[in-house]
């Protein structure tokens, strides 16, 4: 699995001790960065490999900030 190549391997633990929301994808993709297999590393994240690896390709789109909950970002309309 390829990562972007702005970002070195220790900033991926770096970034994940600033954010909790992103914290176990970031840990996940580091994981895999440093050789562990894929499913292990999905289970740092408590999830699958499919999910792992749609974290890997926002990862390398967006960086670090599209691994936010996508949800938690989501504003109510107000009532008509």
């Amino acid at each position: 699995m390829t990562t972007a190549n702005t970002f070195r391997q220790g900033s991926f633990a770096h970034l994940a001790r600033n954010s909790m929301c992103q914290s176990s994808r970031l840990l996940s993709i580091a994981a895999v960065l440093d050789g562990m297999s894929r499913t292990d590393a999905a289970r740092i994240g408590r999830t699958d490999r499919q999910t792992l690896r749609d974290w890997v390709h926002r990862f390398n789109a967006a960086g670090p900030d599209s691994l936010v909950d996508r949800w938690a970002q989501a504003r109510l309309l107000p009532h008509e």
